[in-house]
């Protein structure tokens, strides 16, 4: 293994992490804080460490991060995935092999790039399925109502030219 700091960068949702690995005990720093100062929640200090437990290196390696952005879940996202690009790129057996760079054998790690939907205000974010409404309401002649009390009779089997003027 390398004895110089290893440097990756993760991200998760807005959050960005500046991630250096270099031998040591075990330490884990982020922005100037141990973890359990900065991560006041134990779930996201596991989420943090589960790279280093799942090849078995937890006591052997520092890491030291720096995180911008983002929330506290997004975070601790983004640093598990620096380090875990930081093991990858320090020995190949760290690698999946599946051959994707910066996920472990054990654990599914990826940036995840599907950007969030835009707040929507006012009266189109009230009926979120008008359009598909509007697919069903249109489907025979007349107005909306009609048809879907069609529709409807359709459903139940009732025959529809006996309880309309179509």
């Amino acid at each position: 293994m390398a004895s110089a700091a290893n440097y990756a960068t993760g991200r998760r949702k807005s959050a960005v992490a500046r991630v250096w690995l270099k031998p040591g005990n075990g330490t884990i720093i982020i922005n100037n804080k141990p973890i359990n100062e900065y991560f006041r929640r134990q779930t996201l200090e596991l989420v943090v460490r589960q790279p280093l437990e799942e090849v078995g290196v937890l006591n052997s390696f520092d890491v030291v991060a720096t995180v911008d952005g983002g929330g506290w879940t997004g975070q601790a996202g983004a640093v598990k995935l620096g380090i875990a690009r930081c093991l990858a790129a320090l020995d190949e057996k760290y690698k999946n092999p599946c051959g994707r760079q910066d996920s472990l054998p054990g654990i599914h790690v990826r940036l995840n790039a599907k950007n969030m939907a835009r707040k929507r205000h006012g009266k189109d974010s009230s009926f979120p399925n008008d359009k598909k409404w509007n697919a069903v309401f249109t489907l025979q002649k007349g107005c909306p109502v009609a048809s879907f009390l069609l529709y409807l009779m359709n459903i139940f089997g009732v025959l529809c030219n006996d309880y309309t003027g179509y």
